[in-house]
């Protein structure tokens, strides 16, 4: 299982140096919807000096509920939803399971910062919603500012930077940053999304759930 899933990663970082189209910030909602946030792949979870490894297989439903569920071996299937993407606020008293594991890692592994898994869990909804704004007909509002695109979904502001086969947004969040990067987007093989979790000011990763998609 392991060794399979690391030479994924290798081909993964592999086909980012192949040659292709460089991506353009001009057209930006199409270039969002390139962002793979269903289907099937590989998953990591890793949380300060704890990482998971796992099967993934994510959809949006026609209710638009996000739904991704996680095969984590030994510990058998586990299930993240977050439900009406439509909805800019929701609240949601159920508690899912791999929404557990995420809460406990970061009580466990990152006692010494202010993150918390509520507030995590939030933000990745936000950004969820931005990434399939154009899927939900949600209305999003970019203005360009130097070299980067200021965009607003309803009351959520997300940065997002273009680089060559690269997308990168970021979203402020309880005194923290997440910070989504879509690499191996015009790639043949795999298509990655990382978000991750950046203290105040940068300065030290905290958590980091990357998909490998098929």
């Amino acid at each position: 299982m392991l060794s399979r899933f690391f030479i994924l990663i290798f081909l993964t970082s592999c086909s980012l140096f192949k040659g292709s189209e460089k991506l353009s910030g001009h057209d930006l909602l199409k270039n969002l919807q390139s962002i793979k946030v269903e289907g099937e792949g590989k998953g990591r979870l890793h949380i300060h000096e704890r990482q998971y490894l796992f099967g993934v297989e994510s959809l949006l439903k026609e209710n638009n509920d996000w739904i991704m569920g996680v095969s984590i071996p030994l510990h058998g299937e586990e299930l993240l939803i977050f439900p009406d993407l439509m909805q800019e606020k929701m609240d949601n008293d159920e508690i899912d399971s791999f929404e557990l594991r995420i809460d406990a890692g970061i009580k466990e592994n990152l006692k010494g910062t202010s993150l918390r898994g509520k507030s995590f869990l939030e933000a990745l909804r936000k950004t969820l919603r931005f990434l399939l704004a154009s899927k939900l007909k949600l209305p999003v509002v970019c203005r360009m500012e130097e070299y980067k695109q200021i965009c607003n979904l309803g009351e959520d502001e997300f940065i997002v930077l273009f680089a060559e086969k690269e997308i990168r947004m970021t979203y402020e969040f309880a005194g923290h940053q997440l910070v989504t990067t879509a690499s191996n987007l015009t790639g043949p093989i795999f298509k990655n999304t990382q978000f991750r979790v950046a203290s105040p000011g940068n300065k030290r990763e905290l958590l980091t759930l990357e998909l490998f998609w098929q």
